[in-house]
Formats: C-alpha cells, structure tokens, sequence
C-alpha cells in the first residue's frame, strides 16, 4: 500500500512538474521563423457568415508578434514551443498567443481578446489551426472561435529603390 501511494505521489508529481514547467523561453526557436507572414485560415464555427480569417503577422527575432488577425490588431504576441508533454502526446510544436484590439470580423461585430495559433513549421511554412477566447456555448455573441487549415507563407521585403 506504501509503494503504491509513493508511485502515485510521484507520478502525481511528475506530470505537474512538466505542466508547470511550460517553456517560458520567449527566444525565438528557429530563427528562419523570422519575418512578414501572411496566409488564411478557415474558420469553423456556424455563426459567422465568412468563411476564412485572413493573418498578416511579423514574427522579430526575439519572438515577438505583431501585425493583424482577421480585422483585429495583435496588442501583443509571442511565439514560442508549445509545452513538451503536449509535444509528445501529438499537439503541434509551436504557439503563437496574442492579446487583440477590435473585432477579428469587423462587419458582424465579432470581438475577442485573445487568440492561441497551434503551428507547425515545415519546409519554410507555418500551417495548423487557431482557438479564440471564448466560452463553449453562447453563438456569435460570447462563444469561443475555431479554425484549421491556416496556411502561412513568407511575405518577400519590397526591393529598396
């Protein structure tokens, strides 16, 4: 009975180690993910009438984010490696998150505070889904926003004249 509840402690205390361990590492993890990006991404929710959010976002080289998501404006973002127990159970590799201003659908006064891109980055591109704040319930009003297929290519700097 002993060794079992010792098992239990300590795996108890592994897995939340590992959960609060969460990389809060900002650097950016790979330094090619620096630069102007621009894609889409499908949103999925029934309640909004478009189809696809459109992201035009600049990735510094000390990870930090900014730019647009749909018609909102990123106050402030990091890009990071997502937690390395989620890693190894499946979930993609990268987390963009970012506070917002204003609507990300500017015409149906769809308005969230927060977003968490889910990346992957292969081949020079960034491709996965996005979360909004939100509840699970509540329609366009309250409920939270889901998207896949965001696809994000790198945007070429204009040639200096």
């Amino acid at each position: 009975m002993q060794t079992l509840k010792r098992s239990c402690t300590l795996l108890l205390l592994a897995f939340t180690t590992a959960f609060a361990a969460e990389n809060t590492d900002f650097r950016l993890p790979d330094s090619s993910m620096a630069g102007h990006w621009q894609g889409t991404g499908r949103e999925i929710v029934t309640w909004c009438s478009k189809d696809t959010i459109a992201f035009d976002l600049v990735i510094a080289a000390d990870g930090t984010v900014t730019g647009t998501i749909g018609d909102a404006r990123i106050l402030s973002g990091t890009l990071r490696r997502n937690n390395q127990v989620l890693r190894k159970l499946g979930n993609r590799p990268y987390l963009i998150k970012a506070r917002l201003e204003g609507a990300i659908v500017a015409d149906e006064g769809i308005v969230r505070d927060r977003i968490t891109l889910f990346l992957d980055f292969k081949d020079g591109k960034f491709n996965g889904g996005f979360r909004t704040s939100g509840w699970k319930f509540g329609g366009k009003k309250r409920m939270a926003m889901t998207g896949v297929d965001v696809r994000l290519k790198r945007v070429k700097p204009k040639p200096e004249r």
